[in-house]
């Protein structure tokens, strides 16, 4: 008899052993906040949650004391909700700066990639990237009265210098190049078929330049 008392003594107390115990408030209220769609906003979140409930860690006093303050003024029954907004909040703001930053560095090295693709294409059409602004005007060789109207470019952009027979002197042209390191499809068309039109002979199709010849 004695040992059947024993043994439910020790059934009842085990009761409490591990895996029995009931979550505490934080892990409750952690539980029913929204998800992080990245893991440092995710632990921010745990961390600010912890804190305005607890107090601790006393590290993060410095940045969010006042709203700690604020939920303690708060009746007992609507902190976790107050916290819980709050939290919500704070992890919504994360993840749009994660977002951002993301979205800002595949920019970059986008750009970087189309730079390298756009200077690579230019080379091989014989073309040279502009290191800084020029063309537009430019004075005649034979009339100093006179300027050839040439294409304006600008610092970085695709240009190639042909010799006009008419004129007898060199000008330089824009090559339609697109910032992925193609032919710029419409510009190339519009040389083609309009600053050309009629004067097929003076368009290079390996390059998309018209060589027109105007004067000022």
């Amino acid at each position: 008899m004695k040992s059947r008392i024993g043994a439910l003594a020790v059934i009842v107390l085990c009761t409490s052993c591990g895996g029995m115990s009931t979550p505490d408030r934080v892990t409750t209220l952690v539980a029913t906040l929204n998800k992080a769609a990245y893991a440092d906003c995710g632990q921010q979140r745990d961390l600010v949650a912890r804190y305005l409930v607890t107090g601790a860690p006393t590290s993060l006093d410095s940045e969010y004391l006042n709203e700690r303050t604020l939920v303690l003024q708060q009746p007992q029954g609507v902190q976790d909700a107050h916290v819980r907004q709050y939290v919500n909040d704070l992890v919504a703001q994360c993840d749009q700066t994660e977002l951002a930053a993301i979205q800002a560095q595949q920019a970059a090295q986008q750009a970087d990639a189309d730079l390298v693709a756009y200077q690579a294409f230019c080379l091989r059409l014989g073309g040279t990237v502009a290191s800084a602004d020029g063309g537009g005007l430019v004075q005649s060789v034979r009339n100093r009265k006179f300027f050839w109207a040439a294409d304006g470019y600008k610092k970085g952009q695709c240009v190639i210098t042909y010799y006009v027979t008419e004129i007898g002197q060199s000008l330089t042209y824009n090559v339609p190049v697109a910032s992925d390191g193609s032919f710029d499809r419409t510009a190339y068309s519009y040389n083609r078929d309009v600053r050309c039109k009629g004067h097929a002979e003076d368009f290079h199709s390996d390059t998309g330049v018209c060589v027109v010849v105007g004067f000022l």
